[in-house]
């Protein structure tokens, strides 16, 4: 792509050597994207016809991300937030990475092991291994005032009944691959 692609919706101008790899859509609730880049932008998106943000390659992904992440730290939407406070460690963990920053690192992974929800920690001294399967389990057997009393502000989703995410679809597909 010879020019610049335009500024994101989320704030974003890329540097004009940057390589655009694709787009996606600015819709949270539509979530498609596709790769190549379009020929020309604006870019609506096939499927809710909104505009769409141009994906790009490394480094500017990240640089992206990091403006998208500021972004949706000032969203109106509780749970968008909360992702978004997580996400900054993980953005910061891969920037110590980008710099070769071992105690930046090294922090950045401890604040996000800090940050998240008691039911992600795992309890002293256990595997990761071992508390992914405690996590499933937990998942599995949950009941709705559980997951009430933990999100007390999002309407569990999941199967109808008592225990919404019995079903594997809901928790199978974690995994921890790692040494």
């Amino acid at each position: 792509m010879g020019r610049r692609p335009p500024r994101t919706s989320y704030g974003y101008l890329a540097p004009s050597g940057a390589r655009v790899l694709g787009w996606e859509c600015n819709n949270d609730g539509c979530g498609t994207g596709d790769r190549p880049a379009p020929p020309s932008w604006p870019h609506p998106c096939r499927e809710c016809g909104r505009p769409t943000d141009a994906s790009f390659d490394e480094p500017w992904a990240h640089e992206a991300r990091g403006y998208k992440i500021q972004h949706h730290l000032h969203s109106t939407d509780r749970d968008v937030r909360e992702m978004a406070r997580l996400e900054r460690h993980v953005w910061a963990y891969k920037e110590a990475c980008f710099r070769d920053d071992a105690p930046a690192a090294d922090r950045a992974w401890r604040a996000y092991r800090r940050a998240r929800s008691p039911l992600w920690q795992e309890a002293e001294g256990d595997e990761p291994a071992v508390a992914l399967s405690r996590a499933q389990q937990w998942l599995r057997t949950a009941t709705r005032a559980d997951l009430t009393a933990l999100l007390p502000d999002v309407e569990p989703s999941g199967a109808p009944g008592g225990h919404p995410y019995t079903d594997p679809e809901y928790w199978a597909a974690f995994a921890y691959t790692g040494a």
